[in-house]
């Protein structure tokens, strides 16, 4: 071999080692590269936990907003006491339920006991 195919090969491995194809330079190349994907992929993780949090924050808020709703509506409602003590006897219910029931059914008993009965 001449001087002049070592000094080439010698330049070879050099810019094999910079470009981080072979040798300890291409694994410490790979292994930064396996460390920035990983570090996209959780910080891309932590977003979607952002994104996932926001949507259940909204979705309570608005759950909770149709229950007010739906309470003040069935609040508006007069209940008759004999109707709500003829369904707590009759269903095995307690006092918050069996109002409850007629009040969805608009003050209503009959209609109460006919959805009581279809349950």
């Amino acid at each position: 071999m001449s001087a002049e195919e070592a000094e080439d090969g010698a330049r070879e491995g050099e810019d094999e080692t910079a470009t981080g194809s072979h040798g300890a330079g291409g694994e410490e190349r790979k292994g930064l590269n396996a460390m920035q994907s990983f570090i996209a992929e959780r910080e891309l993780d932590e977003q979607r936990v952002v994104e996932a949090e926001a949507k259940v924050a909204e979705l309570t808020r608005r759950m909770d907003e149709e229950e007010r709703v739906t309470n003040a509506r069935l609040a508006a409602v007069e209940v008759n006491r004999e109707d709500v003590e003829v369904l707590k006897r009759e269903f095995n219910l307690d006092d918050k339920a069996a109002e409850r029931r007629i009040r969805e059914c608009g003050g209503d008993a009959l209609k109460a006991i006919h959805v009581l009965l279809e349950e």
